[in-house]
């Protein structure tokens, strides 16, 4: 069949992996999926010594708070209405940044295709919490447990599910026993 991307054995065992995480915050939208993906890039990094690069549409001082906890980030130089496409902007970032894994935490308007294409190009693609049509697009998908999960359609979804507490992200503090 077409390659739809690589397994999650296989690229566990590249040494130097490289992940992009897109997500955003603001006072409008919020902190939480910030907060869920640093919790995962440092657990990431500590296990694995991965990079992880976030791509963040962006105020600077959310981008700060991102690097003053040693993580890279990247912010589009302008954000200017119609001339700012955020599925060109993801695309210039894994080439340039040789990505392997991209995990999605976003609800913004990036394109179903663009996901298409980026899986294509060998790019693992993570979904977190995603109830629009691009969850259908990813390798991995992770949700709460919650009703909407079940109530909503998966047909053409070729990757795999994980629904439950389990998968929960939570900070470190929340974690000690």
């Amino acid at each position: 069949g077409p390659n739809t991307g690589h397994s999650f054995f296989s690229i566990t065992l590249l040494m130097n992996v490289t992940i992009l995480i897109r997500c955003d915050a603001s006072s409008t939208i919020g902190y939480g999926h910030l907060i869920r993906c640093q919790a995962l890039a440092k657990k990431l990094v500590q296990i694995s010594g991965w990079r992880v690069i976030f791509a963040m549409v962006q105020t600077r001082e959310v981008a700060e708070n991102i690097r003053e906890n040693g993580l890279e980030t990247k912010i589009p130089d302008k954000i200017l209405g119609k001339e700012f496409s955020e599925d060109e902007w993801l695309f210039e970032i894994l080439f340039q940044e040789k990505i392997n894994i991209l995990i999605l935490d976003v609800r913004s308007e990036l394109k179903q295709e663009t996901l298409i294409d980026i899986r294509k190009n060998g790019v693992l693609i993570v979904s977190i919490d995603d109830q629009s049509e691009r969850r259908l697009t990813a390798d991995l998908v992770f949700c709460p447990p919650v009703p909407q999960v079940k109530r909503v359609s998966w047909k053409g979804f070729t990757g795999k599910l994980y629904s439950g507490w389990d998968y929960v992200i939570l900070r470190d503090e929340f974690t000690k026993s």
